[in-house]
């Protein structure tokens, strides 16, 4: 049985994009990004339990499939297994740092990952572990990483959704990228977003969200400390709530 501190820990669930694993030399992993990641992961968890949700996006996004001539329920299957790949990565490099995971997979692959079959599952990976990583997306095609990141959320009774964004550091009213008056949203509403069509996850996910009374907190993943900093309310960052 892992032994945690004596003090009633708190769930959270992290969602770390695909794209965001990835080095611009086309590598899929980038080494010095899941160090930094893993080192601010080693504080939080004195504090919090920790669920990761992992996308697939570094290897293969399921929407893609055109690109590839592959038939579209073929490249979300594809999507789905690059998940547990990512999984199986971060368990490695957790690993590495010694520190206690369990990687569960919402498809079968008993070599690799524990499928999940009840919340018993589940729950049973937070008593053991530092860390509970989750892949395998939903298990189904058509389905996006979204929706299953909400759906562990509620599984696993979180108080906040964590989610960086690769190169994002939370909700605009508009593309920022694309619209120079895109105006910053420190603070948002989910009615507001939804009546707004912001397009922060798919609408499937976020009424999941905002059904269950749960606190997203965008920021993102590649500034110094981003996780710490979205948790202790620093930097910059977006925090959608029900109000």
């Amino acid at each position: 049985m892992h032994k945690s501190n004596n003090k009633i820990r708190q769930r959270i669930i992290i969602k770390l994009s695909g794209a965001g694993l990835t080095k611009e030399n086309s590598q899929p992993f980038s080494n010095d990004f899941f160090e930094t990641i893993i080192n601010q992961l080693k504080v939080l968890k004195e504090s919090y339990q920790l669920g990761i949700v992992i996308g697939g996006g570094n290897i293969i996004r399921g929407n893609n499939c055109q690109e590839f001539n592959i038939a579209e329920y073929h490249g979300h299957q594809l999507g789905i297994i690059a998940t547990v790949v990512n999984g199986y990565f971060l368990k490695a490099k957790l690993d590495a740092h010694n520190l206690k995971s369990a990687l569960l997979s919402a498809i079968s692959c008993p070599s690799l990952a524990v499928q999940i079959l009840s919340q018993q599952t589940i729950d049973k990976a937070f008593e053991e572990n530092d860390f509970v990583i989750f892949s395998g997306g939903t298990g189904n095609p058509y389905f996006s990483t979204d929706t299953a990141l909400a759906l562990r959320a509620v599984q696993t009774k979180a108080v906040a959704i964590l989610i960086g964004k690769n190169g994002v550091d939370g909700v605009y009213t508009a593309d920022p990228k694309k619209d120079k008056n895109a105006t910053f949203l420190p603070t948002l509403n989910y009615d507001h977003a939804i009546k707004n069509d912001l397009k922060i996850m798919d609408i499937t996910a976020f009424t999941m969200c905002k059904e269950n009374n749960l606190k997203i907190i965008i920021f993102n993943i590649n500034a110094e400390n981003a996780l710490l900093d979205a948790l202790n309310k620093k930097g910059r960052f977006t925090i959608i709530e029900n109000n």
